[in-house]
């Protein structure tokens, strides 16, 4: 049986978590430290970062690092404990998506991001 490399030969290209993450498109949230089934969720994609984050802004003021990073854990493990698995996808409130990635996490997305 051959591979699909065999088949249809290498890759023209490929884009990366770390292409992704120098775009601007995935936003690392290691530092949250929150694990699900065993694995960090270590990925946003821009727009989950953009929106929960706004909402822990006060008007033209920003929340210090520590200050924005607990809230955004709490709001985090809030919305996992409704997590319903649905094939290969978990779905949470507010229509978010939770995928594994290719860097032994998860990544948290609406799904217009995928």
């Amino acid at each position: 049986m051959s591979t699909i490399t065999e088949i249809f030969g290498d890759p023209i290209d490929c884009y990366t978590d770390a292409n992704a993450l120098d775009d601007g498109v995935l936003i690392d949230v290691t530092d949250l430290g929150v694990q699900f089934h065993g694995m960090p969720i270590n990925r946003f994609t821009r727009s989950v970062w953009f929106d929960w984050r706004k909402e822990f802004q006060v008007a033209g003021q920003t929340l210090p690092k520590n200050a924005l990073l607990h809230h955004l854990r709490a709001k985090l493990q809030a919305a996992l404990l409704s997590a319903i698995y649905q094939g290969d996808i978990w779905t949470l409130p507010e229509r978010l998506w939770l995928i594994e990635n290719e860097v032994a996490g998860w990544t948290l997305m609406k799904p217009e991001d995928y």
